[in-house]
């Protein structure tokens, strides 16, 4: 079968789905799956390191831009969500097909809410008395991105499938906005061991591990992570 891949600045031997932030991003929320792919300038984002894996043959892996009947029931599920529905793709079907097909489906782009307004205004006219106050409010809008991926692909994996492959659009590519091509995986029993290409060397990393190791810096990271959000799922 296909080969995917797997960036990152952290050697591991092993999968895993139940904590996928590392000890070297704890700001960031963990997400519940593996993010495979086989765009070069994605993973070179992602990382120094880079893995290979091949999906078992008898895996249900579903690709959201050919499989218009899985696409549509997914859309469905989403939109019934009080988290779902305030994002601008869930609104019809032709939106949702848009929104899939571009990859900013799993960006959160959201209509008029009135919670998510009095969030974001409040976010944003939070005092900025520091450089740690203004890598605040830029983590907790990251983690709202992450949400809502965690949110999708909850979803998704609720449908009975081991994995699916769509599109993700990101503003911050190396020449501006563009779209990747991913496999995102939930069952651990039907994939492959990671292969590694290019391990990482973790021992470069130390001082940013002594860095999260700072009072301050862990009170900080709580403070991203007791941070409300106007959703739940």
């Amino acid at each position: 079968m296909k080969e995917w891949y797997h960036g990152t600045n952290v050697y591991f031997e092993n999968w895993s789905t139940s904590n996928t932030t590392t000890v070297f991003k704890r700001e960031l929320i963990p997400h519940s799956f593996i993010s495979l792919s086989v765009d070069e300038e994605l993973l070179k984002g992602a990382g120094v390191g880079r893995c290979k894996a091949t999906i078992n043959e008898d895996a249900r892996v579903v690709n959201l831009l050919e499989d218009s009947t899985f696409s549509k029931a997914l859309w469905e599920n989403i939109r019934r969500h009080p988290f779902g529905s305030i994002h601008v793709g869930t609104k019809s079907l032709a939106a949702w097909e848009t929104f899939c097909s571009t990859g900013q489906i799993l960006r959160p782009y959201i209509s008029e809410s009135k919670e998510y307004e009095e969030w974001e205004k409040k976010l944003k006219h939070m005092p900025e008395n520091n450089q740690l106050d203004k890598i605040f409010k830029v983590m907790v809008q990251q983690n709202f991105v992450r949400h809502w991926i965690e949110f999708f692909m909850r979803e998704v994996r609720k449908m009975g499938v081991d994995g699916i492959i769509c599109n993700e659009h990101t503003q911050h590519g190396n020449h501006g906005p563009r779209t990747s091509e991913n496999l995102y995986f939930f069952n651990l029993n039907k994939i492959s061991p990671p292969v590694w290409i290019k391990k990482p060397d973790n021992s470069k990393l130390e001082v940013e591990r002594q860095t999260y190791e700072r009072g301050d810096i862990k009170s900080h990271i709580k403070k991203v992570h007791n941070y409300p959000y106007p959703f739940s799922y």
